[in-house]
């Protein structure tokens, strides 16, 4: 998969995008895979790599003179980039959701609260999946997505997910 800036092009593979690209810290994603692209990156040279993240006005001079970070700071943006280019939404189905019921509907387990004088109950539920994720493109990363256990890339890992939209892209 090609990552284009305005003066190069990064190529990089599937599940190396997705692993430099997620939620969280990249940082030791980005150095654990660096050596594998360090030699394609020395070849288009730091002036060149120093010159594209000075656009992004996030580093100072003193800065974009340390090959090795502009190295990493260049994997981590054309991993992100690659992610865009694609418009994923990204979802982590959460390992618990709290619901808040109308204390005529209190069951075993429930913790009672009070709101303006009025009582609830709070009642937490694990859902099927907990901790999974799941990924597709949308035409607007900013709207309401609507997902699909089925067909949105459910996977064990955000990597998983992305690489599994990725083959399917692939095939079409």
């Amino acid at each position: 998969m090609f990552a284009s800036f305005n003066r190069f092009e990064l190529n990089i593979t599937k599940k190396d995008v997705s692993s430099m690209s997620h939620q969280g810290d990249c940082d030791d994603d980005v150095i654990a895979l660096l050596p594998k692209y360090e030699k394609q990156l020395k070849k288009i040279g730091n002036e060149k790599i120093a010159a594209e993240l000075k656009e992004y006005g996030a580093w100072n001079q003193e800065e974009l003179k340390d090959e090795k970070e502009n190295m990493k700071r260049i994997l981590w943006i054309a991993s992100g980039n690659i992610i865009e280019q694609y418009n994923l939404s990204i979802r982590r189905i959460p390992n618990k959701v709290c619901e808040i019921h109308d204390i005529r509907h209190y069951q075993a387990g429930d913790e009672i609260i009070e709101n303006n004088g009025k009582k609830f109950c709070r009642r937490y539920k694990i859902p099927k999946n907990a901790g999974k994720y799941m990924c597709k493109q949308v035409n607007d990363i900013g709207s309401i997505v609507r997902w699909n256990l089925k067909t949105d890339n459910l996977s064990d890992t955000l990597q998983e997910s992305i690489n599994l939209f990725l083959e399917k892209q692939s095939k079409v």
